[in-house]
């Protein structure tokens, strides 16, 4: 993967990171109703991918099979 094609990814993830944080940090604090838990859940599992994937970008080596 050539690195401006790293780099424009990684900035990607972190824009969508930034995005799911704040509407994740707008949540109530206490989640008390089904649809409140499933939401934090899911905001919580979709923040968990973005920062493995830009672990996985951060890398020096980068190999894409396919």
């Amino acid at each position: 993967m050539r690195d401006d094609e790293r780099r424009a990814l990684i900035e990607g993830l972190r824009a969508e990171h930034a995005k799911i944080s704040s509407s994740y940090q707008k949540l109530p604090f206490v989640v008390d109703t089904p649809n409140r838990r499933a939401r934090k859940e899911a905001h919580e599992l979709k923040l968990a991918r973005i920062e493995s994937d830009i672990n996985l970008l951060g890398a020096r080596t980068v190999f894409i099979e396919g």
